[in-house]
């Protein structure tokens, strides 16, 4: 089977799932147009993927949810990616392309006189290629007359760059070691930053001085001594990403342990998706992303208000304040409860994908914050669904109790009356988990209540009955007969349920005494903290997302989100109060 360069874009991904089961005659004509697509993408601009499609397909589409768009750079880079895939599905025959000009891989080579790596890193640059079946099945490798004599006029000085290149002789390689001992002693660089600064001064690759420098030892005198790292441990990773998480800058934790800025920068990043392929590994996320059904690209569930509004409240801290708000009663609308459940389910399955793509030693930060983004919007509407059911809760426990619950039925104290509202809640939270989404809008449906009701009385039921041992202090009594025997007061302070309506809340989230303190921060940084964390009721949003709502570049405000969190924790941590709420 041949080896294909593997999209990196989900929306061109899709594009190519869909294509690959047209026509072979329709295929062809699709390959003319990407070929041809190359010419006209300016690597500085970006394009909308429906715009995309239409230069592909010759159709104009509608495509479901926001408007997408790529950068010309990148569309160049993935367009080979796209002609590789579809040239497979079509089964294109070598002999006959050659008839129409078309040159092999190792032609190719011989004309510009280059080496194949050099051909491959051209893909880059957008030099596109067909996949096709040569001599014995064969999969074979093919350029088009378009697409080459473009990229010769393109790319000119590159090819020729190529063509002069001369290896590196005795002369040459002693300069390089000579400054590379100079560039050690005067500045302690590492290996790869040597290698990299000498690579540009004398327009040699980067690696190919890098393995000069390592084999230096045994053919030069001079050369330095270079002390290897090697890679990160787990618990490096996981000790870099605390720290960055706190706000503190990743050129910071380089100095201290003495590496590049790059190395901390990957390790963070492989840490965290460390943390989501773990959620795959341990089953945990598939608690609700397996109960859709195929609709899972259904993106118009996302424009509902139901779905993109109203996020992100807090939980009651007092005891009482909690019951008395649980007898406030507000009609539930079974479409909006429906919308919610599906959209979550989409979510999750949405993270449960990209996570699949995404590869677990080289992950792209654009794919790691899409899937936490994803994550994190489930987690609201989760915490939403619970919120509604509340007053049900309420009821069911004082059914079970026989009495007022600020009355303390039974004889309990305070603190029990907590620990049966926390055991409660991690009850309705896993209904939640185990609601069908995959029904909704079929009449007579079960609707939340039912599952939630039973799932709420077993738990409680369990409880109580736990709680009648005498090393309880809790008369044995059958739940329903249980006479009041106190009162509960104000200030019994109980911890915000929806911190912990799920297990990956905590990481998901920044500190969060930090959403008090967000008035004394930056306009700026406080927008980047409210829109990514969903703290003022919309949506959380990916960085990408927020960069092109802001118009600002997404490594920028990388930067300023990280300063933003820096900043707010020393407030908490300069107001006793703030922590006292918290």
């Amino acid at each position: 089977m041949p080896r294909f360069s593997r999209l990196r874009i989900a929306a061109l991904e899709e594009l190519a799932h869909e294509l690959r089961f047209a026509p072979p005659e329709a295929l062809e004509r699709n390959l003319d147009r990407i070929e041809t697509l190359a010419a006209e993408i300016d690597p500085s601009t970006a394009y909308p993927l429906d715009w995309i499609a239409f230069k592909v397909t010759a159709f104009r589409r509608e495509l479901p949810g926001a408007p997408v768009t790529i950068a010309g750079k990148e569309l160049l880079a993935e367009l080979p990616a796209l002609s590789e895939r579809l040239s497979a599905a079509a089964r294109l025959d070598a002999a006959t392309l050659a008839s129409r000009g078309a040159i092999d891989r190792a032609s190719l080579c011989q004309r510009w006189q280059v080496s194949p790596k050099t051909l491959e890193r051209y893909k880059r640059e957008g030099l596109i290629g067909r996949r096709a079946i040569g001599e014995f099945g064969k999969p074979r490798l093919v350029f088009m007359p378009v697409p080459v004599a473009w990229f010769e006029r393109a790319h000119s000085d590159l090819i020729g760059r190529a063509a002069s290149f001369s290896r590196l002789g005795i002369e040459l390689e002693s300069r390089i070691v000579r400054r590379a001992a100079r560039y050690q002693r005067r500045f302690g660089c590492s290996l790869n930053q040597i290698a990299k600064r000498l690579a540009d001064r004398f327009d040699r690759s980067h690696e190919a001085v890098r393995q000069l420098l390592k084999r230096a030892r045994r053919d030069h005198d001079n050369a330095p001594e270079f002390r290897e790292l090697g890679l990160m441990t787990s618990k490096q990773r996981a000790t870099a990403l605390r720290a960055v998480a706190r706000g503190i800058d990743p050129a910071l934790i380089a100095a201290r342990w003495k590496r590049p800025r790059s190395a901390i920068a990957r390790a963070t990043l492989v840490a965290r998706a460390d943390r989501l392929w773990s959620l795959l590994d341990t089953g945990q996320l598939w608690a609700g992303a397996d109960l859709i059904g195929t609709s899972a690209d259904d993106t118009r569930l996302f424009s509902s208000e139901a779905v993109s509004t109203g996020l992100g409240g807090v939980g009651h801290t007092d005891l009482l304040d909690l019951i008395r708000s649980g007898r406030v009663r507000s009609v539930i609308v079974g479409v909006e409860e429906h919308v919610r459940a599906r959209a979550r389910a989409v979510l999750l399955h949405r993270a449960a994908t990209m996570i699949l793509a995404m590869p677990r030693s080289a992950p792209t930060a654009a794919a790691v914050d899409s899937a936490e983004t994803s994550l994190r919007w489930a987690i609201l509407l989760k915490a939403e669904l619970v919120r509604s059911q509340i007053p049900l809760m309420i009821e069911t426990l004082e059914g079970l109790l026989g009495g007022p619950l600020e009355e303390l039925p039974g004889g309990l104290n305070a603190s029990a009356m907590k620990d049966l509202i926390a055991t409660s809640f991690g009850a309705l939270a896993e209904a939640v988990d185990q609601f069908d989404a995959s029904k909704a809008g079929r009449q007579n449906q079960a609707r939340l209540a039912a599952p939630a009701t039973l799932g709420i009385t077993r738990a409680a039921t369990r409880w109580i009955r736990a709680s009648s041992a005498p090393n309880r202090g809790v008369p044995a009594r059958s739940p329903g007969v249980l006479r009041a025997a106190g009162r509960l007061f104000p200030g019994v302070h109980i911890l915000d349920w929806t911190l912990s309506v799920s297990p990956w809340r905590s990481w998901l989230w920044p500190d969060p005494r930090m959403r008090a303190t967000l008035l004394k921060l930056d306009p700026r940084e406080r927008t980047i903290l409210e829109r990514r964390y969903a703290w003022t009721g919309l949506a959380p949003a990916s960085l990408d997302a927020l960069a092109r709502e802001l118009g600002a570049a997404t490594a920028r405000l990388t930067t300023l989100e990280r300063h933003a969190i820096r900043s707010a924790l020393k407030a908490v941590r300069a107001n006793p109060k703030t922590l006292a709420r918290a």
